[in-house]
């Protein structure tokens, strides 16, 4: 492990923390409590190393700007809606993502880390696809954590978030591996999302998958095409097996049939096609919903938390869909300030922020909480603020050839 020093101790700690088990509810301590103190030890950092911050490249200052941007944008639909206690909630909790985006940001492109695709930031990512893949196993033979039965979740207690939590911290982790571990490891990933039994999920475990291998560190195009399309092949076999119901036979017909239920069954197929579960039906609902109501105020939406109450939204849950939530919420301001997010991942988080660009973008149509969870704004923040130092290290590559030209 290169680079470490004992300053990126209490960082990676936080990352942990945030990343892996916040959202479990550590009996006697709020989280509050430890958002204050993450908050305490930035400001400290910032202090004692002053010098070593950097807000210099291009991802860090669009990314800052965008922070800013989505923190007006969410007052003025605090504003323009209801404003009760779940609305006020709801604007605590969006809230917390420019928070967290900016003080990472500020984090990792501090000199002292010295990115790279080997550093031990990238270290605290695997140990966290590690622990949630563990926890996933444990939760689904002795359910315990996961708030849906049946379906395991680990500390995430969400299945939903678990899944692409997984997915994404293999994505940003797998390369700081040597090759031989990197396929055990992607399976072993697999294993953690297959169990929570999110579709979603699964396509954005397989998008990484499929990346991985045609990205990589391959460097001649024959390696890429080999292993993308062995990749591909891969993919297609395994999103055959879990979405013609192959897997929910084979499962069905072992001994872990004993921890199906019946949710979980219909998810692998079982009985039924896989789409033909209360969850995929309503989930239909709500996003058609959600597109009428956003085309009634098509400019900033119906506001702030309007598909989390029974104030005109009809529906007993959300839209499951983040861009639906955006239009329906925000209206086409709201759309726009969202897929800013997803372009700014894109642009600056050169090679696996693109990726996780693209998995974010494929898990927001089937969630509406990418933006509520830490996680996603530390992996956002991190993988920008990687591309940038790609960029300064190649950039100062270039002007050492010039000079040496010159000579």
């Amino acid at each position: 492990m290169r680079h470490f020093s004992l300053a990126l101790v209490p960082v990676g700690l936080l990352v942990f923390y945030f990343a892996g088990i916040y959202f479990y509810p550590i009996p006697g301590i709020k989280p509050l409590y430890f958002q204050l103190l993450f908050l305490a030890i930035a400001v400290y950092w910032f202090i004692l190393f002053p010098r070593n911050f950097s807000i210099k490249g291009p991802g860090s200052k669009a990314l800052m700007i965008w922070s800013l941007t989505y923190t007006m944008f969410i007052i003025i639909l605090y504003l323009i809606s209801s404003q009760s206690d779940t609305a006020t909630q709801i604007l605590i909790t969006w809230l917390k993502a420019p928070l967290f985006l900016i003080s990472f940001m500020l984090i990792f492109s501090s000199k002292l880390n010295n990115l790279s695709a080997t550093n031990p930031i990238t270290f605290i990512f695997l140990i966290i696809a590690v622990f949630a893949v563990c926890m996933n196993i444990y939760d689904f033979f002795n359910p315990t954590l996961s708030k849906v039965p049946g379906r395991a979740a680990g500390f995430y207690i969400n299945p939903n978030v678990a899944g692409s939590t997984i997915a994404y911290a293999m994505t940003v982790s797998v390369l700081a591996l040597s090759r031989k571990f990197r396929f055990p490891f992607i399976i072993f990933c697999g294993l953690g999302v297959l169990l929570t039994f999110s579709r979603g999920a699964w396509l954005v475990w397989v998008v990484g998958v499929v990346y991985l291998a045609w990205g990589g560190d391959a460097v001649s195009m024959r390696r890429k095409i080999i292993l993308g399309g062995g990749a591909v092949l891969f993919g297609l076999v395994v999103l055959a097996f879990l979405f013609t119901g192959l897997l929910g036979q084979i499962i069905f017909n072992s001994s872990l049939s004993e921890y199906l239920t019946p949710n979980t069954m219909a998810r692998l197929g079982i009985g039924a096609s896989q789409f033909a579960d209360h969850s995929a039906s309503s989930r239909a609902d709500v996003v058609l919903g959600g597109l009428n109501f956003g085309a009634r105020a098509p400019v900033f939406g119906q506001g702030l938390a309007f598909t989390r109450e029974n104030l005109g939204w009809p529906y007993r849950v959300s839209t499951h869909n983040m861009y639906v939530l955006f239009w329906a919420e925000g209206g086409l301001t709201g759309v726009l300030v969202f897929l800013s997010f997803l372009g700014i991942v894109w642009k600056f988080g050169v090679g696996i922020g693109r990726v996780l660009a693209v998995q974010m973008a494929l898990d927001s149509l089937f969630t509406h909480n990418l933006l509520e969870v830490p996680v996603t704004a530390i992996l956002a923040a991190y993988v920008v603020a990687l591309g940038d130092a790609r960029r300064q290290r190649n950039a100062q590559a270039r002007r050492s050839v010039v000079r040496a030209l010159r000579i």
